[in-house]
């Protein structure tokens, strides 16, 4: 790797992890669970749908300090975003099924229940589509 981990040939604001050797823009690439690939995957979402970048904005659910839940709506088309931020496993009930387009743990994709109900792993976040309000153009899921 080289000596900013294959991110950079500048000298990044902030330092470089210690195992840069291994966890690296190389190593990275050719995993399918890794962070990289997670981002280009949220990247090409939000290039493709523009209800991730201009749909309304709305919390929903019970409000806690572990999770967050919330959904992007534009026209016809709704995103949920469910979120765990605690160290245990959380489940959290969406307005109504989904299918996951996106998430922190790829290798294990959490199921979405017809009534809503989705279990998020520790720290987990999960990006969905609406079953009863669709995407327009069905994007790859990774």
């Amino acid at each position: 790797a080289s000596k900013y981990a294959g991110f950079s040939t500048a000298k990044p604001w902030l330092p470089v992890a210690s195992h840069f050797e291994t966890h690296n823009v190389v190593s990275e690439k050719s995993a399918v669970d890794s962070y990289l690939s997670m981002y280009r995957t949220m990247l090409e979402l939000r290039s493709k749908h523009t209800v991730l970048r201009k749909g309304d904005f709305e919390t929903f659910g019970e409000a806690d300090d572990h999770t967050l839940v919330f959904s992007r709506r534009l026209g016809e088309e709704h995103l949920f975003l469910a979120a765990n931020f605690s160290d245990k496993h959380r489940t959290v009930t969406l307005p109504h099924g989904g299918r996951v387009l996106c998430a922190t743990h790829p290798a294990y994709m959490p199921e979405v229940s017809a009534d809503g109900t989705l279990r998020l792993h520790p720290y987990e976040a999960v990006l969905l589509e609406c079953a009863k309000h669709p995407l327009k153009s069905q994007p790859k899921v990774s």
